[in-house]
């Protein structure tokens, strides 16, 4: 067999799992983007604004860290929307204008962490949850516990003010990860296209070191090193002659001499014809090397076409570089 096989499909090098790089790409969104909006909301939040609940609802100023005066905290309405397993995750306690019914439709929510007891002296302040922090999932559980209650429903997370480090932290490691990712792009070996068609060669051929058709194999890549010379890739070309020959070449049987030095003498002549003079010589200098001391008749015919073949090369009818003169 012509070396170890290997493959890369769908799953991820580093864990061998399709999930690693979902998983790596979610990270680097949610540190990426959470950290951005950390950062972002403490550069234009560095004080809070102070203002009654009517004119925040009137106004809807920008500003996403509030300290709301003149509001009625509403403990005796307080949500507590479960979750899957049952359990109460936060608590929300309506925020209304003072002398607003408690019928009328909650616009402003103050949210608790866990289920517990509300301070009924507790300021509404904190900061409004957008972006990544307002999750669909909350709001749906809400409204399932409240049907009123509309999804453009404001959500204050009591007490909480902008920080900078935890934000800063999490987007300097979203960026450490596309740093990170690119040098990996970068360090990446290329594809070694080569291989990749010998293989393909090579196993569609059924090419055994053994019980091999040769000769079959080696019109086969004469056909595939033709293509790859049109399209300009010598050197894949060469590549294809020389995987051919490297596992081959130790077999002693006349049929397959006959066939690699065939192959030699093809691959010189191709070289030639497509004006690539120094690949020619080479392919006409190892048939010469290999097979000049044979006693096949048929070989012996092929070095001394060989040799008469490399006189126009030597002449200079190609560039030193065997590309097109």
């Amino acid at each position: 067999m012509p070396g170890k096989v290997t493959t890369t499909g769908g799953s991820c090098g580093a864990c061998g799992s399709s999930g690693c790089g979902c998983f790596a790409l979610l990270v680097f969104i949610a540190c990426l983007w959470g950290g951005g909006q950390g950062v972002y909301t403490w550069i234009t939040n560095r004080q809070p604004l102070v203002i009654s609940c009517q004119d925040y609802l009137e106004q809807r100023p920008s500003a996403k860290w509030l300290e709301l005066t003149d509001c009625h905290v509403d403990i005796e309405n307080t949500l507590r929307p479960t979750n899957f397993a049952g359990l109460v995750p936060e608590t929300y306690v309506p925020i209304r204008i003072p002398g607003e019914d408690a019928g009328q439709r909650t616009r402003i929510l103050l949210a608790f962490p866990l289920d517990g007891p509300v301070d009924p002296e507790v300021k509404p302040n904190g900061l409004i949850r957008f972006g990544i922090d307002r999750s669909n999932r909350d709001i749906r559980r809400i409204i399932k516990t409240d049907p009123s209650i509309r999804e453009n429903v404001i959500i204050l997370d009591a007490g909480k003010k902008p920080g900078l480090a935890l934000s800063f932290l999490a987007f300097g490691l979203g960026l450490a990860i596309v740093v990170g990712v690119i040098f990996l792009i970068a360090m990446k070996e290329p594809r070694d296209e080569t291989q990749e068609a010998w293989l393909k060669l090579y196993y569609d051929h059924k090419g055994d070191k053994k019980n091999a058709d040769v000769a079959h194999i080696a019109i086969v890549i004469r056909g595939e090193a033709e293509a790859r010379l049109r399209e300009s890739k010598a050197e894949m070309a060469q590549g294809l002659w020389a995987k051919l020959h490297e596992t081959y070449g130790k077999r002693r049987d006349p049929e397959v001499i006959t066939a690699l030095a065939g192959s030699l003498l093809d691959q010189g002549r191709l070289m030639q014809r497509y004006g690539y003079g120094r690949f020619a010589l080479e392919a006409y200098d190892q048939l010469i090397e290999r097979y000049g001391q044979t006693h096949l008749e048929q070989v012996a015919d092929m070095v001394v076409a060989a040799e008469w073949e490399k006189k126009p090369i030597l002449q200079g009818n190609t560039d030193s570089n065997g590309d097109p003169a």
